[in-house]
């Protein structure tokens, strides 16, 4: 190959490489969030929404023995027994009220706010054999923990980090009560 065919080729791939490094650039600059949620889909799966629905709305409802947690999200309605004093706590998240001596979610939310780790997100991933499941999905500088929680534990410790709870959509259609 003669050089000046070499140095032709080195500027095509130079080419090629700014071309694709510019639109790349433009694409984080005017479309970041898109852009942002791409990128954790491929590097931390976890951090990714995809299938799932932003919870709207929390609820509870408390009787002597026997409590109950409501997430709307969308058109749906997706309701939880739980315990009273599970119910309580979830309450008082909502309200923002506390008690004076914390119960264990208080004590989480400040641990979290002391060590500086940001709950990023709570998802109610599954239902089986009639219990939920759910992921707390936390983050510490550049190390994000997954952590399997009692979803009424993780609810509870959202609403006292004003972090976002999400619900899987095909959970949610399948054992949630359609409400419009």
């Amino acid at each position: 190959m003669r050089s000046w065919e070499r140095n032709t080729n080195i500027y095509k791939i130079s080419s090629i490489v700014l071309l694709l490094t510019t639109l790349a650039l433009a694409a984080y600059v005017f479309l970041p969030r898109e852009v942002s949620q791409i990128v954790q889909e491929i590097a931390l799966p976890e951090l990714s929404t995809s299938g799932f629905s932003k919870v709207e709305k929390v609820e509870t409802e408390i009787t002597q023995d026997l409590g109950s947690i409501t997430l709307r999200a969308g058109c749906y309605d997706l309701t939880a027994t739980v315990e009273p004093e599970q119910a309580a706590s979830i309450q008082r998240g909502i309200e923002k009220t506390y008690i004076p001596r914390p119960n264990a979610h208080d004590i989480a939310a400040n641990v979290f706010d002391t060590l500086k780790i940001e709950v990023l997100m709570v998802k109610i991933t599954e239902l089986r054999e009639k219990s939920f499941y759910s992921k707390l999905i936390l983050r510490q500088g550049n190390t994000v923990l997954n952590l399997d929680a009692r979803p009424s534990d993780a609810i509870a410790i959202a609403l006292r980090t004003n972090s976002t709870i999400y619900v899987n959509t095909t959970l949610l259609k399948e054992d949630g009560e359609k409400i419009c």
